[in-house]
């Protein structure tokens, strides 16, 4: 349960206390229950309700959350969504240098195959490419 209250209040001190979200409790049991609300409604639920038993969540994910509050993902626009939003990929520092991503998913134990895979998730570059630079780093490894 602390975990519970823990997660959600950093979601909400992250900017993210309007996102949706899915608070399932007791999943496959007799008294399961689902509650939709938005992050910032979880905390003050919980606040209210002691969170007992098992919990799962399900997020809002970033598109989702974008059209719904009517955020275009082109232009300025697009580059203030995208810094609003802390689970959005591909605008971080990080993104931009897919070499590193690469390198730490293979220093992480990943195949060559998953940490191209991962970078393109994350870059949107061609997975392809991103292989062969991920076999020459393996090679240099």
């Amino acid at each position: 349960p602390h975990r519970l209250e823990r997660l959600l209040a950093d979601l909400s001190a992250a900017g993210l206390g309007d996102r949706r979200l899915a608070l399932c409790r007791e999943l496959t049991k007799r008294y399961e229950e689902i509650s939709r609300m938005t992050v910032d409604q979880a905390v003050r639920h919980l606040g209210e309700i002691p969170a007992r038993g098992e919990y799962v969540l399900v997020l809002e994910g970033t598109e989702s959350h974008r059209t719904r509050m009517g955020i275009r993902d082109s232009g300025a626009a697009g580059a203030a969504g995208r810094a609003h939003d802390p689970l959005a990929h591909g605008d971080d520092e990080a993104a931009r240098d897919p070499e590193a991503l690469l390198r730490d998913g293979l220093l992480r134990g990943l195949s060559v195959r998953e940490a191209a895979r991962e970078t393109a998730d994350r870059t949107g570059r061609n997975r392809r490419d991103l292989y062969a630079l991920a076999v020459r780093i393996r090679q240099g490894i």
